[in-house]
């Protein structure tokens, strides 16, 4: 998958899956490779079918590629292609749940938010009372410990000053790992945890890049689909000015 986000080979990968090949007749093989050219020609690979370049090749491709056809093919190509992408972002929460689990350090939730425990210690932001004299979010967080857990909600209480207020659970933005006597027994140092830390960082900033190509891919299906159906819908009522625009 890695490869195939870099190098424009994921959509083509599930257009020439989905295609139709074995039901154009004739020689199979012949079709593949022109199917193949014509999907992946724009990723300037490193060796084509011998069919590649050739006119005649193009042409019978056009013939039978239709426009609803065509569209049919890119909305069920993004659909394939997003069950790819959920595997990827399910990879990617189980490599996060085994660091986790091997150095204590918090998960984060579906939206990100920091998991925490009670008598958890926190960095979070506190209500800060602005000019205007209403209260809001502070600019900076600050060192608290985590005394109360409602649905939405946190009571901290924060180091410096003792003051306790209730949080939104959002506003936490790190959390201290709780000693666990395992994990010390086991020798988990510092610097493993330090690495921990960086590592589930990374893979939380990959995740919400691939969540990004899935949504994206799905939104951009559902387009399509719905642009396939309205060609259709018109030419079903003889309204081919309307579905040929």
């Amino acid at each position: 998958l890695h490869p195939c986000f870099h190098q424009g080979r994921l959509l083509p990968a599930g257009r020439f899956l989905i295609a139709d090949i074995a039901g154009m007749g004739g020689d199979v093989k012949a079709w593949m490779e022109r199917w193949f050219v014509r999907f992946f020609r724009h990723c300037e690979l490193d060796s084509y079918p011998s069919t590649h370049g050739s006119h005649s090749s193009d042409e019978q491709v056009d013939e039978v590629l239709t426009m609803v056809h065509d569209t049919q093919i890119e909305v069920q190509a993004r659909r394939t292609v997003a069950t790819w992408v959920q595997q990827a972002l399910l990879e990617k929460n189980q490599m996060i749940e085994r660091i986790a689990s091997g150095t204590g350090l918090p998960l984060g939730d579906t939206d990100g938010v920091i998991v925490v425990q009670e008598d958890q210690t926190v960095m979070a932001y506190f209500k800060a009372k602005r000019k205007d004299g209403s209260v809001g979010k502070s600019k900076k967080p600050r060192e608290a410990v985590v005394l109360s857990i409602m649905e939405e909600t946190l009571r901290v209480q924060f180091v410096g000053n003792k003051r306790r207020h209730e949080i939104p659970q959002n506003w936490v933005v790190s959390s201290a790992p709780l000693p666990d006597p395992k994990l010390l027994s086991a020798g988990c140092s510092p610097e493993r945890l330090a690495r921990g830390k960086l590592a589930i960082t990374l893979l939380r900033n990959e995740k919400a890049i691939v969540a990004l190509v899935l949504e994206t891919l799905s939104e951009a299906a559902d387009i399509l689909e719905e642009l396939g159906n309205g060609v259709e819908g018109y030419k079903q009522h003889g309204d081919t000015e309307s579905a040929d625009k």
